[in-house]
């Protein structure tokens, strides 16, 4: 719970534009979703079910976690473009 906090926090202090942000905060507002639901599922399900619950879960979790890489890095990648070519504006 503490890691799940410290790095909610940490993403948004190192995320530089608002659209990044955005994206951070609705990410971090998925996972804690998803790992309450999981919390969840672990506790009240009955043995067997318990662990056919288990992949599932990590599949749905590592392809959002992917998708969510991914999303920050294009954000990224479009910002620094931007300003890479506002640079070569000023230049010429």
């Amino acid at each position: 719970m503490a890691y799940g906090i410290w790095s909610t926090r940490r993403s948004l202090r190192q995320s530089t534009t608002p659209l990044e942000r955005t994206l951070v905060v609705r990410g971090a507002m998925a996972f804690w979703l998803l790992g309450f639901v999981f919390f969840l599922g672990v506790l009240f399900l009955p043995g067997k079910w318990r662990l056919l619950f288990l992949l599932p879960a990590f599949m749905v979790g590592s392809t959002a976690l992917g998708a969510y890489r991914k999303s920050r890095a294009r954000l990224r990648a479009e910002e620094q473009e931007r300003v890479s070519f506002e640079r070569m504006k000023r230049t010429n």
